[in-house]
This record gives structure tokens, C-alpha cells and sequence, in this order.
């Protein structure tokens, strides 16, 4: 009898503590759920955005917006498949810097998700698709923003997805076509050890960036010639860079002087792609 009641009380202050830091997160700033923000009067910072994903209202995302009055060309930050923080946030910063608007979306962390394990490969694919999605409606808009220069740029799994967003939407594969459409156009994408996963019917109608380290999956090594090479076929800017030595993650890793290298040289790169084909 007495363990049956310890028990009890055990799983009680479980669900207590569960509520505690639900309501503690629902504080956080962009945390939480509810409608998307007003994009006519929302400011830098943590905003909510909409999203075509139908089992949620909205998500978070960092909207990065630099000095003066615009419009200013933009560029959608899609993380890797560990979630926001490091790495893709200060890409957006960054990217402000150079005087470019950006919208690091949350994809993972609005829905309590800690990684792509969490959910699958198509699952969080589909949810960063719908979350881009929602990310160009907000966006058209806001006045300051120019639509005929967005961009994205990804990371690994974030790679992916921007991939799909430059694409023919009828060549994506179908669990990134069904129920989603897409309301703007991408018109330069940007993939930094970009996961190759159903990639190969993918039909490129942007200009494209790719960078990836030569210790990365050999899939994510080959496919860069490959859709780089696609892009320059229908007659878009397309660049490729492998870096010796570097693994997958090198920008968040920089282990070595090779991936220090290489995480310096693809800042150096991007700047310089998104400088030359949206300014």
C-alpha cells in the first residue's frame, strides 16, 4: 500500500513539474502558443510567424532587420537538425550586418522537438517547408521588404529544405507537396553541408550556392556537382565549394584548422554570392 501511494505522489509532482515548465516556457520571449504577429508592426526580435503546417497556429523565428528604411532584400535562415541556437542565429545577425533583413526560423523549438530524431527526416523536412512558407507571406507584407530578392539559406537539414524552396514545386517529392503552397518566390538559395535526402528529382530554378566539407556523407559531397551543375543547365548562377579536411557541421565544429578554414571561408562566400545576385 505504501508504494502504491508513493507512486502516486511520485507521478503527481511529475505532472506538476511538467505544468510548471510549460507555463515557465509560454514566458519566454517568442515562446509559446498563439496568432502570428503583425508583420505591419512588428519589430527585430523574437516575432511569431505563420506557418502552412496545419497542427499549429504559428511558430517563432528571429527577424534580424538592419538600419534604415528599405526595402531591403531578405534572406530566410533554416537551421540544421539540432535546432536554432549557435550557429544559425548568428548567421542572421551577421547577415543584418551586411544589411540584409533575415527571419532565423524556429522550426523545432516552437514545437518542443530537440532534433530531427525526434520526428524523421520527411516529418521535419515537411514541418521546415511549411514554416518557410508561412515565413514569405509575413513577409510580403512588410513594406520594407523587398520579394523580388528573398533568399534562403540552410544548414544540413535547413540545406535541404532550401533546396526544396528553389525547386519546381511539382518536382519535389510528395509528402513536400502535398498540402503545402507555395506563395512566393525564392529566388537564391544557399546550402552549407546541405543533407542530400530525396533530392534527386529536384528540379533547380534559382540561383544556387552550395559549400560542403570533403569528410562530410559521400551522398552530400556528390550531389553538390550535381545540383550545381542542374542550376547551370537551366541558366542560373550556380557555385560549388568542397573543403578538404572539413567534416559535416564545420561551421558549429571548427575542430581543426581546416574546419576553422573552412567555417571563416564560407562567410566569406555567402557574403559574396548574396551580394552579387540580390544587391
Amino acid at each position: 500500500m505504501m508504494g502504491k501511494m508513493m507512486r502516486m505522489l511520485a507521478n503527481r509532482l511529475r505532472s506538476a513539474r511538467i505544468a510548471l515548465l510549460a507555463a515557465a516556457a509560454a514566458l519566454l520571449p517568442g515562446c509559446g502558443t498563439g496568432a502570428a504577429d503583425d508583420p505591419l508592426t512588428a519589430d527585430a526580435g523574437w516575432v511569431r510567424i505563420p506557418t502552412q503546417d496545419t497542427t499549429t497556429e504559428s511558430v517563432r523565428a528571429r527577424f534580424e532587420r538592419p538600419k534604415g528604411k528599405g526595402p531591403f532584400a531578405a534572406v530566410l535562415v533554416i537551421h540544421p537538425g539540432g535546432g536554432v541556437r549557435g550557429t544559425p542565429l548568428d548567421y542572421g545577425r551577421r547577415l543584418r550586418e551586411w544589411g540584409y533583413a533575415a527571419l532565423v526560423i524556429d522550426s523545432y523549438g516552437s514545437r518542443n522537438i530537440r532534433s530531427t530524431g525526434d520526428v524523421g527526416t520527411r516529418q521535419g523536412t515537411r514541418y521546415q517547408l511549411a514554416d518557410l512558407y508561412g515565413a514569405l507571406s509575413w513577409l510580403a507584407q512588410r513594406p520594407d521588404i523587398d520579394m523580388q530578392r528573398i533568399a534562403a539559406l540552410g544548414f544540413s537539414r535547413g540545406g535541404q529544405t532550401t533546396l526544396s524552396a528553389i525547386a519546381a514545386e511539382e518536382s519535389l517529392p510528395g509528402y513536400l507537396r502535398d498540402g503545402l503552397r507555395r506563395p512566393g518566390k525564392v529566388a537564391l538559395g544557399v546550402g552549407i553541408f546541405a543533407s542530400c535526402i530525396d533530392v534527386d528529382d529536384l528540379r533547380i530554378e534559382g540561383k544556387l550556392l552550395m559549400l560542403v566539407g570533403d569528410r562530410d556523407r559521400e551522398r552530400n559531397v556528390e550531389c553538390v556537382g550535381e545540383l550545381t551543375a542542374k542550376a547551370r543547365a537551366a541558366g542560373f548562377a550556380a557555385e560549388a565549394k568542397v573543403y578538404p579536411g572539413a567534416r559535416h557541421d564545420y561551421t558549429r565544429r571548427r575542430d581543426t584548422d581546416d574546419e576553422r578554414d573552412a567555417a571563416a571561408d564560407t562567410l566569406i562566400r555567402t557574403r559574396e554570392f548574396l551580394d552579387r545576385h540580390l544587391k
